[in-house]
């Protein structure tokens, strides 16, 4: 299942010039044996990497934060904070047993300092897997209580990403009515200043959105705003959804403009779920049954835990 509300919208600076000034910046911390600044460093470049969709090395490098955090602290809340932003990788390359794992011991970090925003973190990403796992009456009653909690404590931007979460619930469920109801009922929050990553993911939702209920035309325009919005921000991630995205809805009337679409954002690296499967059946569509076959093996392997039934569906189809 295709899924795009994993992880935390945060205000990371996407540039390679301020990367490449952080890994001056870890080369001296180094030498000053500074494992804190290191930590610290290792942390925003990880995030820079995770939205130019440089997987393997973002993950790699979020790791090693990590343990260094834990020789300085086990218990904080930041070593909290980055474990989430590891369990939002862990879940987006479907590795879900680690990314279970890692949210239980934010959970454990929550309760042992009475933390409300850990508590928010915990539950973002135990409803993200668990939304993964179709089990969407436990997501509602979890988004309930996060909302009601982050509206409580006046934490915005857990309160956000829980709007975000929401509308991926209402999406997966097809439930069109009630998204356009918590749409219109949220959307003046992304009105703030400071806010503008969030609005492009915002803009992301309301294509699919108009992609469930038919108006094709509409829901191609905003992709196509959202795509130049997320060039000009350097966010190669959001580029790689929004283009994943109007790639299916050229699918059915058009798989050869769906494969150019795909063909051209391959560059950036985007992440095989669902780009593989997206590729495979345009192929599909255009009786290149072979090379589809071989991509939807590669997905398997690529997907992890993520491989679904109806994964596996197309597979055998490809197959026969």
């Amino acid at each position: 299942m295709p899924y795009w509300g994993v992880h935390l919208i945060t205000h990371c600076i996407i540039d390679d010039g301020v990367y490449q000034l952080y890994e001056k910046a870890l080369h001296y911390a180094k030498l000053d044996k500074n494992i804190k600044y290191q930590a610290t460093i290792m942390d925003a470049m990880s995030c820079i990497l995770f939205f130019n969709n440089q997987w393997d090395k973002d993950l790699k490098i979020k790791r090693e934060s990590i343990a260094l955090m834990e020789i300085i602290d086990d218990k904080s809340e930041g070593l909290a904070t980055r474990l989430g932003v590891l369990a939002s990788y862990l879940i987006e390359r479907g590795i879900f047993t680690e990314a279970r794992t890692v949210v239980g011991r934010i959970d454990a970090i929550a309760t042992e300092l009475k933390s409300d925003h850990l508590s928010l973190i915990k539950s973002h990403y135990d409803v993200s897997i668990e939304l993964l796992s179709y089990n969407y009456d436990y997501c509602q009653v979890e988004l309930d209580k996060s909302m009601a909690l982050a509206t409580k404590t006046n934490n915005i931007a857990m309160l956000l990403n829980a709007v975000f979460l929401q509308m991926e619930l209402l999406l997966a469920r097809k439930d069109t009515l009630n998204f356009k109801v918590k749409y219109d009922k949220y959307i003046s929050l992304f009105n703030q200043p400071g806010l503008d990553r969030y609005k492009i993911f915002l803009g992301l939702y309301w294509a699919r959105y108009l992609k469930e209920t038919g108006e094709t035309e509409k829901s191609i325009a905003l992709l196509g705003k959202v795509s130049e919005l997320s060039k000009q921000s350097n966010d190669l991630k959001f580029l790689s959804d929004a283009q994943n995205i109007l790639a299916q809805l050229y699918l059915e009337q058009n798989p050869e403009k769906s494969l150019d679409i795909l063909q051209a954002i391959e560059q950036y690296n985007p992440n095989p779920n669902p780009y593989l499967e997206n590729k495979a059946k345009a192929l599909h569509a255009l009786n290149r049954n072979v090379e589809a076959t071989t991509l939807m093996l590669e997905a398997k392997i690529a997907y992890n835990e993520a491989w679904s039934a109806e994964n596996q569906a197309l597979l055998e189809e490809l197959k026969n």
